[in-house]
């Protein structure tokens, strides 16, 4: 494997920066991240997340949903691969939102799937979001994804 750019690429981003440095550090490390080159040789990978979130792709969004949604978020269970501790190379997280009957409509759906969309592309893991109405835990709690979320999942909410 060579150091630079591969076929294709622009030598230079949108910002003039050479992409000869980005590129070397994103196929040595496995996670894609931001390249700091020090005054030497050698290149420092950081992550994009900030200090201040949650290194947890399951708890940066019960976090970020709980702010933006309160108490209309009646359940919030996270299961799948990534929370079993079983990453494969592709790992995923399911997130299963009950939210409160009165206030659940199209728009807040959209947005919370938007919001797993986001904090997943942030932590570099696929989240997906099943958004239901709180009472169906309830009353269907024999459903197939009911009953994986509660078997398998951490809840959050």
């Amino acid at each position: 494997m060579t150091d630079g750019l591969r076929p294709g690429e622009p030598e230079y981003d949108a910002d003039g920066r050479s992409n000869r440095n980005t590129n070397r550090g994103m196929r040595s490390g496995s996670n894609p991240a931001s390249i700091d080159i020090d005054s030497g040789s050698n290149a420092s990978l950081s992550t994009s997340a900030s200090s201040s979130s949650p290194p947890d792709p399951a708890a940066a969004f019960a976090r970020q949903a709980q702010t933006e949604y309160g108490d209309a978020i009646d359940r919030l269970i996270a299961f799948g691969d990534a929370v079993q501790n079983n990453r494969p190379i592709h790992a995923s997280i399911e997130l299963l939102v009950g939210v409160a009957d009165d206030v659940l409509n199209d728009e807040i759906e959209r947005q919370l799937e938007s919001l797993g969309e986001s904090i997943g592309i942030e932590h570099g893991t696929v989240l997906s979001v099943y958004v239901i109405p709180a009472k169906q835990f309830e009353s269907q709690p024999n459903h197939p994804l009911i009953q994986q979320a509660l078997a398998e999942g951490q809840t959050y909410v």
